[in-house]
């Protein structure tokens, strides 16, 4: 019994560990993109033209040229000036703890590790620093495929979807909190509408516009 309680303890702790570790975490705000959830991690999926300069930061794209050496140039990457200027004068380059695998820069521990229908993340206990693989959900890791995302399984939603008229869905093979069915997210106030209310009032603003151009007519 006493052996039983000590191998729970320690398990209980390692993912403990783990779960502390990680530089992303359900109470995470993401500046400038939104907070995801995979089968194994959670992470920040950036806005649209908006990329990583870390796991919980997104800067703005910039084009790799003269002008924007130093500056964000894709994921985990920034333009600098070229050594060799008979290829390129100016290049995008990963940063540091990156590397270069299929035309993105991933964490070096998952350099040639694919996962299929996942990626590959590093596992954030300080005491195994290595390449796995987390699952799009509705996959999970496949002991008897070397761990890849090839099995069909089920994950636990683990965002907190507080918003009124918010919930936990399934978008594109990520978790992320989207307003329910019927609603529809309106950017200014940060707050999921009544698709009706919505319609109602934008066509309400047509309306009222439309009357005073024909009055200015």
């Amino acid at each position: 019994m006493n052996t039983l309680y000590s191998l729970f303890l320690v398990l209980f702790v390692q993912l403990g560990i783990q779960y502390n570790n990680a530089k992303v975490t359900v109470d995470t705000s993401c500046k400038n993109g939104t907070l995801v959830q995979m089968s194994n991690h959670l992470e920040c999926k950036c806005n649209e033209n908006f990329v990583h300069v870390s796991e919980d930061i997104c800067e703005e794209k910039s084009e790799c040229n003269d002008k924007m050496v130093n500056k964000p140039c894709g994921d985990y990457s920034t333009c600098i000036k070229n050594v060799d200027q008979e290829i390129e004068k100016y290049i995008c380059t990963c940063i540091s703890g990156f590397a270069y695998d299929n035309k993105v820069c991933v964490p070096a521990e998952c350099k040639g590790i694919s996962c299929v229908n996942g990626k590959c993340i590093v596992n954030p206990s300080p005491d195994n620093k290595e390449g796995r693989c987390s699952c799009n959900i509705g996959k999970v890791p496949n002991p008897e495929d070397n761990n890849n995302c090839t099995k069909d399984g089920d994950t636990e939603c683990k965002l907190k979807c507080t918003k009124e008229n918010e919930m936990c869905k399934n978008v594109e093979g990520l978790f992320e909190c989207s307003c329910q069915d019927g609603f529809i997210l309106d950017l200014e106030q940060n707050l999921c509408k009544s698709y009706s209310v919505f319609n109602v009032l934008n066509l309400s603003i047509i309306f009222f516009v439309s009357v005073i151009c024909s009055y200015v007519i």
